[in-house]
């Protein structure tokens, strides 16, 4: 247990940290940060109701789990991009790029990933519009992990290089984005979603996809089960994610954790979604 953070914080000093973090995840609208526990050799889950922390700047590759438990990574491999080294995706997607940019549509690598079907859709955050793409049957679920406050599947694709296609090209003759940035998500932090807003964008955007595509997908969800206590008066500052947070949680959404300082007593917005692969200590208040 860390009592005296900024005495551990010295410059220069490198702190080994008890907890290795190697998923963030929401179940339904409750998010979960699970930690593995290299002198336990087990798994525990992260008090997520104040962010009392320190975080790494270093980061390893988290393993793998399957249907025997969880496995860490043999080799303690150093990571960037990814939370898992090439060696330990191996067993669900041959080359890690093609999450992002298919190079096929599972045809030459075989892997289910890439083969399965996929929807491209609109996510809602206020009055912003956000192009993306995912499996068919993680849609709800990609919503809810983008922190959106609606969600609508526009067209429906074979494979995962054909989502891709196809998002980008809804993206380019829309002119939407295909991610919103932090300081954007954090303004409409501030702001109570309207419903009738968002269908109202929403109707419109069909209506401009059915002029060049005639399967476009007509439903949407409104996602409002986020379990917030209460809403930040200002946008949170965006901090980095390496160091020491002290604070009681606002509200966690989609990627963002976000907290009142308690020194300034400021909002602070922590990207919880990029912990996956550093190291956690939590921090005694006193």
């Amino acid at each position: 247990m860390f009592t005296r953070a900024d005495r551990l914080l010295v410059e220069g000093e490198r702190i080994k940290l008890p907890n290795h973090i190697i998923s963030f995840y929401w179940d339904d609208f409750t998010p979960h940060l699970e930690a593995y526990s290299p002198e336990e050799d087990e798994l525990t889950e992260i008090e997520l109701s104040c962010a009392d922390m320190i975080i790494s700047d270093d980061r390893r590759c988290v393993g793998r789990l399957d249907e025997d438990g969880y496995h860490p990574c043999p080799g303690n491999s150093i990571v960037r991009s990814f939370s898992q080294c090439p060696s330990c995706a191996s067993s669900w997607i041959p080359i890690q790029e093609c999450i992002f940019e298919p190079r096929c549509s599972g045809d030459k690598c075989d892997c289910d990933f890439c083969r399965r079907r996929h929807v491209v859709y609109a996510a809602f955050t206020g009055d912003l519009v956000k192009i993306g793409m995912t499996s068919e049957s993680r849609l709800r679920k990609r919503g809810i992990e983008q922190g959106a406050d609606a969600i609508a599947p526009l067209v429906d694709c074979e494979n995962r290089m054909e989502a891709r296609k196809s998002e980008k090209w809804i993206s380019r003759e829309l002119g939407a984005k295909q991610s919103i940035d932090s300081i954007a998500f954090a303004k409409w932090l501030t702001i109570p979603p309207s419903r009738n807003q968002i269908e109202r964008i929403h109707s419109d955007l069909i209506e401009r996809i059915r002029r060049w595509r005639k399967d476009v997908r007509s439903e949407i969800e409104i996602l409002d089960g986020y379990p917030t206590r209460e809403l930040p008066a200002h946008p949170p500052k965006l901090v980095r994610i390496a160091g020491f947070h002290s604070g009681d949680t606002i509200c966690v959404k989609g990627k963002y954790l976000v907290y009142k300082d308690r020194t300034s007593e400021s909002p602070l917005m922590l990207e919880i979604a990029d912990l996956p692969s550093r190291f956690i200590g939590r921090v005694s208040r006193k």
